[in-house]
């Protein structure tokens, strides 16, 4: 089990991620009584109602002393996906901080967690489910951006530079212009990530293992980068 501080998009939260049986609950309300906080569950079975034991759900009396959240909300019929969870619980998690509480997310659904931690994971954040990471940027985070931007921009200027020549010396030899895929290059450009769009990226990954590539969407940038 494991057990770390983590920063959402400058969010503080505590998140308790394991398997079934290994002690999460009991943990979580230890440090929920230590915070004076709440529970998020982060478990793809335990929102569902039923099967408390199978799921080691908390039970009603550890829910009567900490607020649990997203808890058997959901017949077992009913459908719920990532996104449906990451909208949920970015709700909670905002009006938790609007109150000065430290979130505390517990549960074994990998998946879900990182939905919270790892905003790239999910690019299609409504309007007010965006609102959550808008709030906790700060002006540091705003500069870094613009200057990433001024970054790519003058990359790409060159590359454009660069390819216009490329493409000047190859006229009439048909050849077409292959990805470097050695060691040394690939370690550079993963180093220069910044520098390239999703499907730049994903282009490089195709080139070295295009099984993998098939697999991935060019959006889910960090898998692709890992």
């Amino acid at each position: 089990m494991a057990l770390r501080t983590v920063i959402s998009s400058k969010i503080p939260m505590v998140v308790i991620l394991g398997a079934t049986g290994t002690g999460k609950t009991k943990l979580s309300l230890e440090l929920a009584q230590k915070f004076e906080t709440e529970i998020i569950s982060a478990d793809s079975m335990q929102i569902y109602k039923g099967l408390d034991i199978v799921t080691a759900k908390a039970s009603p009396q550890e829910r009567q002393l900490i607020p649990h959240h997203l808890l058997d909300i959901l017949e077992p019929h009913q459908n719920f996906t990532v996104v449906d969870f990451r909208n949920r619980a970015l709700k909670i998690i905002e009006n938790l901080t609007d109150q000065g509480k430290i979130p505390i997310i517990v549960g074994g659904t990998n998946y879900y967690i990182e939905s919270i931690v790892y905003k790239i994971l999910v690019e299609d954040m409504d309007d007010t489910s965006a609102l959550l990471w808008d709030k906790s940027r700060r002006k540091r985070d705003i500069d870094d951006d613009i200057i990433v931007e001024k970054t790519k921009k003058q990359a790409l200027g060159k590359k454009s530079n660069d390819s216009q020549d490329e493409s000047a010396e190859a006229s009439g030899s048909g050849e077409k212009k292959e990805i470097d895929t050695s060691k040394e290059k690939i370690k550079e450009d993963v180093d220069n990530e910044k520098n390239f769009t999703n499907e730049e990226i994903h282009a490089r990954l195709k080139a070295i293992d295009p099984k993998m590539a098939a697999r991935l969407h060019p959006n889910n940038r960090r898998k692709v980068l890992r």
